[in-house]
């Protein structure tokens, strides 16, 4: 019988020390499982907090007061800045509109075309050979279209300066403005 086997069928004869020592390392390590489950409630609450600050409260406030940056008395800088953030959607439809909805916008260029065949292992050699084959042997291919996450903001913030309306949700994009902080050194 191999040693695993054995710890599960009988039980171990071991001394007290080393038994009080598993017991003590694992109480240890429930303490601090619960005092990470804490911290990262904790973590998501102040990070919550923290983008409603950057995202709404200060610049929502700053538009109102007519400005755009200022320094507190630490020397931590406060400006505000437009904000694009996003990527295509990852449902097959609403993917379809985004595409559509670039096309329209003169943004068919940034779209990069894939076409994907699954092959088994068993088929490496046909997957070779694909390139001169893939109509003929009746494959079936699924093409799909993409557009990396920072081409397609770049290409939202051009449009934004040229003062060009998208249909930003349909892409999958987020457009405001947001406080960016920078503490004092």
């Amino acid at each position: 019988m191999s040693d695993i086997a054995r710890a599960f069928d009988e039980p171990a004869e071991i001394g007290l020390a080393p038994l009080a020592e598993i017991v003590k390392s694992a109480e240890r390590a429930v303490l601090l499982e619960r005092i990470a489950a804490e911290m990262e409630e904790e973590l998501t609450k102040v990070r919550k907090e923290l983008n409603d600050l950057k995202f709404v409260r200060i610049p929502d406030a700053m538009a109102e007061a007519g400005l755009t940056s200022f320094a507190l008395k630490d020397g931590s800088k406060v400006k505000v800045e437009d904000f694009v953030q996003g990527s295509l959607p990852k449902d097959p439809l609403q993917r379809a509109l985004a595409v559509s909805v670039l096309e329209s916008h003169d943004g068919a260029a940034l779209i990069r075309n894939q076409v994907v065949v699954p092959f088994e292992k068993k088929d490496h050699n046909r997957a070779i050979h694909l390139a001169r084959e893939l109509e003929d042997r009746g494959l079936t291919v699924n093409v799909t279209h993409d557009v990396h996450a920072q081409t397609l903001q770049a290409f939202v913030r051009e449009k934004l300066r040229a003062g060009e309306q998208l249909p930003w949700e349909s892409l999958g994009i987020f457009v405001g403005r947001r406080a960016k902080i920078t503490p004092a050194s």
